[in-house]
C-alpha cells in the first residue's frame, strides 16, 4: 500500500528544489501564465478539499491537516481546517472572521487590514494580483503548470513567495515560503468552479459563550 504522506512528503521536497532553482522546469512558451490568467479572471467561485504540510527549513513535517475551502470573489472565501486544530476563517467582503473552537475564541478584523496577506485573501481578494506581485512564468513540470508571485513591497505580506500550480483544468496546488523559513503546501482535490454557493457560507456569527476579540477598532 502506498504511503500517501511519503508519497506527498517527496512531491514537495521534489517541487520545492525545483522551484527554488536548484533543478530545471520545461518551459512550453507562456503556457503557465495563460493557466494563471484565466484562473483569476474566468473563475468566479471555487470549491475544493485541501491537504496541507507545513514543513520547516530541513523540509521536515512540522504540521499536517486537512480541510475544505470555498471562495468567491470579490472578497468572499471560506476555510474549514480538521483535525488536528480545527479553525474556520471566513471573509464575508468587509471583515475577515477567524473561529478557534478549542480556545472558545473568535478574532475579527477588517478586510481591507489583511488583503493581499495570505493565499486566501489573495485568491479571493484582488483585482490585479499584477498590481502587488511580480508574476514568473516557472514553466511546466510534469501536468502542473507553476508561476510565481513575489511581493512588490517586502514588507506588505507574511511570505517571501508564492507559487501557484496549475493542471490543465484550475487550481491545484499552492506552495508558500514564509518569512520565517518555513514552507505550506496546499493541495487540492475535488474542487468545482463557477458552482453556486449559499450566501450562508461566507456569513459568521459568533457563537455563545465564546470570546469576541475585534481588532477593527
Amino acid at each position: 500500500m502506498i504511503d500517501v504522506k511519503q508519497a506527498i512528503l517527496k512531491l514537495v521536497t521534489y517541487a520545492t528544489v525545483t522551484l527554488f532553482g536548484v533543478s530545471s522546469i520545461t518551459t512550453f512558451g507562456s503556457e503557465s501564465t495563460d493557466r494563471f490568467d484565466k484562473f483569476f479572471s474566468e473563475t468566479s467561485t471555487y470549491f475544493a478539499e485541501f491537504h496541507q504540510l507545513i514543513l520547516d527549513e530541513g523540509l521536515h513535517v512540522v504540521e499536517e491537516t486537512t480541510g475544505l475551502m470555498w471562495m468567491k470573489r470579490p472578497d468572499r472565501f471560506r476555510w474549514e481546517y480538521f483535525e488536528p486544530f480545527a479553525q474556520t476563517i471566513i471573509g464575508d467582503g468587509t471583515d475577515v472572521w477567524i473561529y478557534d473552537p478549542e480556545l472558545q475564541q473568535t478574532t475579527v478584523r477588517h478586510f481591507a487590514d489583511v488583503v493581499n496577506r495570505s493565499a486566501a485573501e489573495i485568491l479571493a481578494g484582488i483585482d490585479n494580483v499584477k498590481e502587488f506581485y511580480h508574476v514568473e512564468d516557472k514553466g511546466v513540470q510534469g501536468e502542473i503548470a507553476w508561476v510565481s508571485l513575489i511581493p512588490k513591497d517586502e514588507d506588505s505580506g507574511q511570505f517571501q513567495s508564492m507559487h501557484l500550480g496549475f493542471d490543465k483544468r484550475t487550481l491545484s496546488v499552492i506552495q508558500i515560503l514564509e518569512n520565517l523559513g518555513n514552507t505550506t503546501r496546499l493541495q487540492f482535490y475535488d474542487s468545482m468552479i463557477n458552482e453556486q454557493f449559499d450566501v450562508a457560507t461566507f456569513q459568521f456569527e459568533v457563537p455563545e459563550d465564546v470570546d469576541l476579540i475585534d481588532a477593527r477598532e
